[in-house]
């Protein structure tokens, strides 16, 4: 009976995991992102004054993280199948949702570092956004429902 249990509570477990994980990179993500505009003390608005190359590749990266993030995410989920078990559609989930964090979090730790280098407001708010879109992308149940082809037992059992 313990046995039974215990694959009841796993897919929760794995769950909370993910949603855990998420928080800690979005709140040290933000952290950051405050602690670098405090220090900062050459705030800029003019992208040519400095001549760094970070004006173009901060974008670009930007870019690259935000659309990067959505095509994992979709690549690694559409391989999940309905026969497949729950445990195995969860982990799908939660690689895919890892690497999406990634793909956001290394652009803007790259926008800070940038930032900290030259001042450009810009680079701040490249940062700022792909932050606020990893927040938007925390894992809720009915993100999972929507993500993959759960069973009604399946959604029981996560609730």
């Amino acid at each position: 009976m313990q046995h039974g249990n215990e694959q009841l509570r796993d897919p929760r477990k794995i769950f909370k995991t993910l949603q855990l994980v998420h928080l800690i990179l979005v709140f040290g993500m933000f952290a950051f992102a405050v602690f670098t505009y405090f220090i900062q003390e050459n705030l800029r608005l003019d992208a040519m004054s400095g001549g760094s190359m970070a004006i173009y590749l901060v974008p670009v990266l930007g870019l690259a993280g935000y659309f990067g993030s959505q095509w994992v995410y979709r690549k690694l989920l559409v391989s999940v199948r309905p026969h497949h078990p729950l445990s195995q559609k969860l982990t799908r989930f939660q690689s895919a949702s890892y690497l999406q964090y990634t793909c956001l979090e290394i652009p803007a730790l790259c926008a800070l570092l940038a930032y900290l280098y030259d001042g450009f407001v810009l680079h701040l708010a490249i940062a700022a956004f792909l932050i606020l879109y990893m927040y938007s992308r925390k894992p809720t149940v009915k993100k999972l429902k929507e993500a993959l082809p759960l069973t009604t037992e399946e959604l029981r059992l996560l609730e």
